[in-house]
């Protein structure tokens, strides 16, 4: 989508939210929502992305000058729902994964008005460059205000247990009977918690796991 100045209203604070699931990091710096007329540091309004593959990094344009907040490698892996959270609040700019804080950087001045400039998900914005996020996104938030850390707390962690999702691989998937084949649930996930084991119930009174 395209978003004008007014339509975000932003001032001097922000909070962008969102819900990530990548499946590779085949592009080191791949966009998860960026405003931007261009690839390059100074091109940014703002922008969530990762950063060497398994980083994260939050840009941001305010007093004029658009800096750049990024965690150090190896927060991510593949196959796993985060939630990531980046905050302004007219003094700091903060990452949060999970609820939890990462990175911060001292930052001040208005959020720069924007313009004209267009904003996209799950990449650059069409004819700003091409940076693909190979993943899921989801429930993606601009806030016109720096949500507290008990805010951001509350998104990552909603109140009740969500259902696990059951997902396996089989190999190899296709034989003569008999047909030896392997089952594995890895990718399965469960969005507030942590899968820790499965077992498989093969309809006929056998489970094994």
């Amino acid at each position: 989508p395209d978003y004008s100045a007014a339509a975000d209203g932003l001032d001097g604070e922000m909070t962008l939210a969102l819900w990530l699931r990548a499946e590779g990091f085949g592009i080191a710096d791949a966009r998860l929502v960026s405003r931007a007329s261009g690839e390059g540091e100074q091109d940014h309004a703002w922008m969530l992305s990762t950063t060497g593959g398994t980083g994260l990094r939050f840009r941001l344009r305010a007093g004029g000058a658009t800096s750049t907040l990024a965690t150090g490698l190896g927060v991510l892996t593949a196959r796993r729902w985060y939630h990531l959270a980046a905050t302004y609040d007219g003094a700091d700019m903060r990452l949060y994964l999970d609820g939890v804080e990462l990175a911060s950087l001292p930052k001040s001045g208005a959020v720069d008005a924007a313009e004209g400039i267009p904003a996209a998900l799950g990449n650059q914005p069409a004819g700003t460059g091409e940076r693909p996020f190979h993943g899921r996104l989801d429930e993606v938030l601009l806030v016109r205000r720096a949500l507290t850390p008990a805010e951001i707390d509350s998104l990552a962690h909603p109140p009740g247990n969500q259902t696990p999702v059951a997902d396996f691989l089989v190999y190899p998937d296709q034989g003569r009977p008999p047909h030896l084949a392997v089952f594995n649930g890895s990718t399965s996930e469960d969005v507030d918690g942590e899968v820790v084991d499965w077992a498989w119930d093969f309809g006929d009174g056998t489970a094994d796991s």
